[in-house]
């Protein structure tokens, strides 16, 4: 046996010398997990730790040590205020993408009944929040990746929303057909030349959800020009962009020319976070 709190002086040491931002935190959240009881009550009542959880919880630490991203190693992340499952092959939900789902509920009302499209589903977080917001709607959750559609099935089960939620595999919308209402995505789209400035934590996240061509930009277009024979007339798409590319997509809409509004909405840090395009009514 060995006492709690001299476990997690020794694991933030080690954390800390991995470069992570706050080590005794995330020491204390690991063994937490472990041992199956809430992090703060560590900080206040240390215990004796058993020699299985400690070697549990020795093998999460390297893992953290090497930089994997935390919700890999706990198996979930909370979005929306929901506890989703997550893992390796899918991208780590982010607190930036509520800007998506708030500019969603500020244009909508729960007595909205058409057709949902999330495009690149990932975990399903998009899918499970708006099919718990719209409880008449439908939902079409689709990626290319069979790892994600894993995810999004699983966490569509755990908030109850599975009959309302289709999973389709496709890249992009090549394997659909309109037409739908709401489309939402949050695709890839960080720049090729920005790979080096990135967390060491994104090395474990998919490629094919982060990177997007030298601009970023290549996945938007595919899924701009899609939305010609997806989205229906008087029908929205709430898209996330990176930080430096609303100008670029407002100009890709308007050579597009069948979108009516191309507007932006900022995150919680002023940037530009959300493209909201909206198409004619016929």
């Amino acid at each position: 046996m060995k006492e709690s709190d001299l476990i997690i002086k020794d694991a933030a040491r080690l954390l800390a010398a991995a470069g992570i931002d706050e080590p005794i935190f995330e020491a204390q959240l690991l063994l937490a997990h472990c041992l199956g009881v809430e992090r703060h009550l560590l900080a206040v009542d240390p215990r004796p730790v058993d020699n299985s959880s400690l070697e549990i919880f020795t093998a999460r630490l390297n893992r953290r040590a090497a930089r994997e991203p935390m919700a890999y190693i706990l198996g979930g992340r909370e979005f929306w205020s929901l506890d989703f499952v997550v893992g390796p092959g899918v991208l780590v939900p982010r607190p930036e993408t509520e800007t998506l789902v708030e500019a969603v509920l500020d244009r909508y009302d729960r007595s909205f009944a058409g057709r949902i499209l999330d495009l690149g589903c990932g975990s399903g977080i998009l899918s499970v929040v708006l099919a718990r917001e719209f409880p008449i709607a439908r939902v079409t959750a689709l990626d290319r990746s069979a790892t994600a559609l894993k995810f999004t099935a699983e966490n569509c089960r755990r908030h109850q929303v599975r009959e309302r939620v289709d999973l389709v595999r496709g890249d992009w919308g090549a394997s659909l057909k309109g037409n739908f209402n709401l489309v939402v995505a949050n695709p890839p789209y960080v720049e090729e030349g920005e790979r080096a400035t990135l967390a060491p934590e994104l090395s474990h996240e998919p490629e094919g959800a982060l990177f997007s061509g030298e601009d970023g930009l290549d996945d938007i277009r595919v899924i701009l020009s899609s939305l010609a024979v997806l989205l229906a007339p008087g029908g929205d798409l709430f898209m996330e962009i990176g930080h430096r590319q609303a100008a670029a997509v407002r100009a890709i809409v308007d050579d597009l020319g069948f979108f009516v509004e191309c507007v932006s909405v900022r995150d919680l840090a002023g940037i530009e976070r959300v493209i909201v395009c909206g198409r004619a009514a016929e």
